[in-house]
């Protein structure tokens, strides 16, 4: 299957298993901290509205044989009734911060955008294992996210989008670091 979908994209055969992390046991420890400022009205001179405003700050650390690395970031956001769920939908971690609780009922949106900096000291999937000796690339030191996205709420419905621009995570990298989230989820 991985064969058929490397030749349907037009992408190089995978390598094999000779080539892969062993198997171990992975532990992470993190910690995120955020502080976020009120939510401003906009007003817009040509139409009644209800656009909201707000920008977070956050910082963290996550120590591990999987990552090791401490990061900072902000984001903004715009919209109606921003406050329906505290940050943009969660991801897959290294990412911005996020939350999968909403609430609220009626049509919303969301638009949301930021930059996030990482100081990496141990990404196990480029370095490798870091009890014995395996496959490895020489990895970046600072790695960057540029994300944008954007949100719609139905009553306890949410579709949300981001796509995040990731900076060059090890030495020699060639394309495009960038990649899609796209999530449904329903409250109930």
């Amino acid at each position: 299957l991985q064969r058929t979908v490397h030749d349907c994209r037009g992408i190089d055969h995978p390598e094999g298993w000779d080539n892969q992390i062993p198997n171990e046991l992975g532990v992470i420890l993190d910690y995120q901290s955020g502080i976020s400022s009120d939510v401003k009205k906009l007003s817009l001179p040509f139409i009644k509205s209800k656009i909201e405003m707000d920008v977070t700050g956050y910082g963290g650390l996550s120590l591990g044989n999987v990552y090791t690395h401490g990061l900072g970031g902000f984001m903004v956001r715009i919209g109606t009734d921003i406050k329906r769920e505290f940050a943009a939908p969660s991801r897959i971690r290294p990412s911005m911060s996020g939350s999968d609780l909403h609430y609220g009922d009626g049509f919303d949106f969301t638009l949301y955008g930021g930059l996030e900096g990482r100081a990496v000291v141990w990404n196990s999937f480029l370095d490798g294992s870091m009890f014995q000796t395996s496959a490895n690339v020489q990895s970046n030191t600072w790695v960057g996210d540029f994300v944008i996205g954007a949100i719609a709420y139905v009553d306890g419905f949410r579709i949300s989008y981001s796509h995040t621009f990731r900076g060059d995570e090890f030495k020699g990298s060639t394309g495009s670091n960038n990649f899609g989230s796209l999530t449904f989820s329903w409250r109930f």
